[in-house]
């Protein structure tokens, strides 16, 4: 739970900042560094949806190797 709520706030600032409105408060440079979150975010999701699946089931690791992909 720990990671997933992690995400979850790391997420919350992201979407709020996404508007046209705060790309000019924040300035682009800013509002990039901000919003390169996301990928700390989605390493965050992938370790919480491992450690969520009991067992060893292989379906975490195929959401790890796509976000690899992407990545």
């Amino acid at each position: 739970i720990l990671f997933g709520m992690a995400a979850f706030l790391m997420l919350l600032p992201l979407a709020v900042t996404s508007t046209r409105g705060w790309i000019k408060r924040l300035g682009g440079r800013n509002w990039q560094r901000l919003h390169r979150l996301v990928y700390v975010a989605a390493v965050a999701v992938i370790v919480h949806i491992i450690l969520f699946a009991k067992g060893t089931p292989f379906w975490p690791w195929y959401y790890a190797a796509a976000l690899a992909l992407l990545l």
